[in-house]
């Protein structure tokens, strides 16, 4: 049987912020709940892109996010966990699968306000190794390739680079390509949530013509980095 421990609160005194005292209290207390027999130590809070920065720069992986915003915060409801067994950890890996599954299949929908940022951050790589099967028809793939090579415009390709950023955001570890997080944030945005080019220029304070250019070379880099330009 899995048991665990819910953090309520953390807080550090303002002129402390950013030295590390909150890692270091969540390290202790991880530390504590092993000893003393939890299998998982956990939280639930309104999430923003540094916030959750923070959980999971100390190891958290989130789980779940609520369908609609807090009405008081005006945040989506977040919760992460952070496994102390290996048990614990296997059955995370497996919530965690489903819980970006979930997210990547909504983002066009419930979550289409989402901030990409906030989304981005929910669907960062883990450090385990995983990997999806990506499943293209001919005809996707030829018209992928056409997008990427600039002669056919996104809009004419945009079913085969979604099939292409789910099977990105899905996979883990060495099967992952790195990407800077405000340019998964921009993919999301425009590619998995649908947003328009002038609303993702909004959000990103560019052009749209070079946001254009700039979505082709990043999935360019995925094609090749999928093994799909041979």
């Amino acid at each position: 049987k899995l048991k665990g421990l819910r953090i309520v609160r953390i807080a550090t005194h303002p002129e402390l912020i950013g030295q590390g005292l909150g890692s270091l209290a969540l390290k202790r207390l991880w530390e504590e709940a092993a000893a003393k027999g939890f299998t998982w130590v956990g939280a639930s809070f309104g999430a923003d892109d540094k916030l959750l920065a923070f959980w999971m720069k100390n190891g958290f992986v989130p789980v779940h996010i609520s369908p609609m915003r807090n009405v008081v915060s005006g945040e989506f409801s977040v919760i992460v966990v952070k496994p102390i067994t290996n048990e614990a950890q296997s059955l995370i890996k497996e919530i965690h699968k489903e819980f970006k599954l979930r997210l990547i299949e909504a983002l066009p929908d419930t979550y289409f306000s989402l901030e990409p940022s906030v989304a981005a951050q929910l669907l960062r790589k883990q450090t385990w190794n995983y990997a999806v099967q990506l499943s293209l028809t001919p005809s996707q793939k030829g018209r992928l390739m056409q997008y990427v090579r600039g002669t056919l415009a996104y809009e004419g390709a945009c079913d085969a680079v979604k099939q292409l950023l789910k099977c990105h955001f899905m996979n883990s570890g060495a099967n992952r390509m790195d990407l800077d997080i405000e340019v998964e944030a921009k993919l999301i945005a425009r590619c998995l949530q649908a947003r328009s080019w002038r609303q993702v220029t909004q959000v990103f304070k560019g052009k749209s013509q070079g946001l254009k250019s700039e979505l082709r070379s990043y999935v360019a880099k995925l094609v090749d980095f999928y093994g799909l330009s041979g």
